[in-house]
């Protein structure tokens, strides 16, 4: 199972680090760039228990504020996923 994830770190910096070093060490997450307090997030796991875990896990976690769900993805097969899949296209705005 994965899961896209956005977590608002807090604007206590201490703290706000103290969060990025707990989630740099947890095998199922990997960070993306950090923006500001928003820090984008992969999250892999066997089940959905331990999705939800781990979602709690980061929630309670000293120096996160909230976090966002941004893609849940259920299947096991990884290569159904387009975004996933080296032949598909970036994600454009369209025009209005």
């Amino acid at each position: 199972m994965i899961s896209g994830l956005v977590a608002t770190l807090t604007a206590d910096a201490t703290l706000a680090d103290s969060a990025l070093q707990a989630i740099a060490q947890h095998p199922a997450l990997e960070s993306g760039s950090q923006e500001g307090r928003r820090l984008p997030l992969v999250l892999e796991t066997a089940t959905p228990d331990e999705s939800h875990a781990l979602g709690d896990w980061l929630v309670e976690l000293p120096g996160v504020e909230h976090v966002d769900v941004a893609f849940v993805h259920w299947d096991d097969d990884l290569a159904t996923v387009p975004a996933l899949q080296p032949s598909s296209p970036p994600f454009r705005k369209r025009s209005l």
